[in-house]
């Protein structure tokens, strides 16, 4: 689910039922994975909203943070690496952060996933260097699959634009670049 209730400073009874059952499902999550011997990693990921309205927000009602907050905490409590991409995006050019997401659509663009590869390569280099948890063999592995990720996802981007593009009867030339090397 999604919307503006979840930005809310105080939070209805409804609300805090959802999150209070979101957290118990990460609990279990987490503890099936420690029962099976799994690293588990957390990432965040902003609603657009987080990211590129919250400056528009009725800041005595609304704290745009609040959800990345509550989850940041219990992944700390339970000591588990976690990423939050909002931490990133605050610290970014509003323009940038805006190129990661459609203009009317809360999905990230062929720029946005590239980032996420990005920061998550780095992530899980950093948590594995300074935890000493996997194999440098099992970290090329994950690199080696965001990677694919990220190059899947800018396809998957590009070829969901060019449709949407064609549809609407335009183009850019530098996408069409992109849609060539990406195939």
């Amino acid at each position: 689910y999604g919307g503006r209730a979840i930005l809310l400073r105080q939070y209805p009874a409804l609300e805090k039922r959802l999150i209070t059952r979101e957290l118990e499902i990460l609990a279990h999550m987490h503890e099936a994975a420690k029962a099976r011997n799994v690293d588990f990693y957390a990432f965040i990921i902003p609603f657009r909203v987080q990211c590129l309205k919250a400056g528009l927000l009725d800041k005595d009602k609304y704290d745009y943070q609040k959800p990345n907050r509550i989850l940041r905490d219990f992944f700390k409590g339970r000591d588990i690496p976690c990423l939050d991409f909002l931490q990133l995006y605050d610290q970014m050019e509003r323009k940038t952060v805006r190129a990661f997401y459609y203009h009317k659509d809360m999905h990230w663009t062929v720029a946005g996933h590239r980032h996420a590869a990005e920061a998550l390569t780095r992530f899980l280099r950093c948590c594995n260097l300074s935890l000493r948890l996997l194999a440098v063999s099992r970290l090329l592995a994950v690199e080696l699959f965001l990677k694919a990720l990220g190059v899947a996802a800018e396809r998957e981007c590009l070829q969901w634009g060019e449709d949407a593009r064609v549809a609407q009867g335009s183009r850019r030339p530098e996408q069409r670049g992109l849609l060539e090397q990406a195939a």
